[in-house]
């Protein structure tokens, strides 16, 4: 698969991917893509199951990689659920639509061995998956499959009935439940019973989502005024937590989706939606930090260091949240790590692109990280705050790899939506 005309960035979406358009491909002497292999189980379809290499002489990308693609039929609205795994090489995966719409993931839950997309079909007809690695060159077998329904748990339509309930907290939680999934609850379409709360969110806020249980593989989902849905399966590789942290793009009335990742699973758990932020982190919430000190190191160099403390005396977000403030240079297709360590509790980290995509942290067995390629080029500002309100001091690295800037290749993230491009 070779672009034959370049592609063009666009906007990076709030789940951590990029967002590009592909104007035209070619194939091996400009042949079409092969037809999927596809069969059925249950209430979800397999629309791809395929065992591929990546090869030399393979179809290749703009920058080196090689790429395999599929083709497979799909309808609007259908939940699709992508998914590939080498041991090989670092995996990565793209799903075009007959629109032009499409959608990437590089690293799922920070595994370079595995990749993973989960989207709602946007248009009916003919669907392109592409299996391609993130680095040029690299090779080695895989396998792929994309399936449709819940498509082994994914959120696609949380609540058709009954209407969602409303829970009032005394946690000062938007949602603070205990509750059990039980035969007899309303399914998806795969066979996953789930329970639904709504809670109010206001645009600009972040929005921590977690689901906790002994007795079943947790699955959480939270979806947006507007239909947009956010899910995660296993935090930290933890089959019985699962957790969400996103930036809401939009106010109203928000979903939280309690379900499992495997149909007929039951039992008890305990659910909660924390909100932060009161609308978002810029410059203008009280300037960059004065305390910060530099420990070293330079763009040149590929890492910087930075030392600073939350007080009394930062400024704040429209809740009261004390924050502290920084500002990086970052250019175009730069790929960045972002390691918060800190010795207050319930750290928080999220940075701000020139355009205000925002990057939000996955937690570490000590800390934070953000991982990221960069969209544009100019100032980055990281906003550290504790969810708590904490005080003390932390400790910042940025590490850059600017072997990719010349490329358009997004970082990883959570089940995430973003538009194919950059050779991706």
């Amino acid at each position: 698969m070779r672009p034959i005309e370049c592609c063009r960035a666009g906007p990076k979406k709030e789940k951590g991917d990029y967002s590009a358009v592909v104007t035209k491909w070619a194939g091996d002497g400009g042949g079409a893509a092969p037809a999927a292999t596809t069969s059925s189980s249950g209430g979800s379809s397999v629309l791809v199951q395929e065992k591929g290499k990546l090869a030399s002489g393979d179809r290749t990308l703009e920058a080196g990689e090689y790429a395999d693609v599929f083709t497979f039929q799909a309808t609007a609205g259908m939940a699709l659920v992508a998914d590939v795994q080498s041991t090989s090489f670092d995996t990565f995966v793209g799903l075009i639509s007959p629109s032009g719409e499409s959608w990437q993931n590089d690293d799922h839950d920070n595994l370079k061995t595995q990749s993973r997309l989960e989207v709602t079909a946007d248009a009916s007809g003919e669907w392109t998956l592409v299996v391609t690695s993130y680095k040029g060159g690299e090779t080695g077998p895989y396998e792929a499959s994309v399936t449709s329904g819940s498509g082994g748990g994914a959120v696609a339509a949380p609540a058709p009935k009954p209407p969602p309930s409303t829970t009032s907290s005394s946690s000062g939680r938007a949602v603070d439940v205990s509750g059990t999934l039980a035969a007899g609850d309303d399914a998806l379409e795969s066979g996953e019973y789930f329970d639904v709360y709504s809670f109010s969110a206001s645009s600009g806020q972040v929005i921590t989502a977690e689901v906790n249980s002994s007795s079943f593989d947790t699955y959480v989902g939270l979806r947006a005024p507007s239909g947009e849905v956010f899910s995660n399966d296993d935090h930290e590789g933890r089959k019985d937590r699962s957790r969400l942290v996103t930036q809401a793009g939009e106010s109203g009335d928000w979903l939280l989706v309690v379900t499992s990742y495997q149909g007929g699973e039951t039992g008890s758990y305990s659910a909660w939606v924390e909100l932060s932020g009161g609308g978002g982190v810029s410059s203008s919430s009280g300037g960059l930090s004065t305390e910060t000190v530099s420990l070293g190191g330079s763009v040149e160099e590929g890492f910087e260091m930075w030392q600073g403390s939350l007080t009394k005396d930062d400024p704040t977000t429209n809740e009261g949240t004390h924050i502290d403030l920084l500002e990086i240079e970052g250019q175009a297709g730069e790929r960045v790590t972002v390691l918060l360590s800190t010795i207050f509790a319930d750290p928080f980290m999220l940075m701000t692109a020139p355009d205000e995509t925002i990057y939000t942290a996955e937690p570490l067995a000590e800390g934070l990280a953000i991982e990221a390629s960069l969209g544009q080029t100019g100032t980055y500002m990281i906003a550290i705050a504790s969810l708590s309100d904490g005080k003390g001091e932390w400790l910042l690295t940025v590490l850059r790899d600017r072997s990719g800037s010349s490329k358009d290749k997004p970082g990883a993230e959570e089940a995430g939506s973003g538009k194919l491009g950059g050779g991706k």
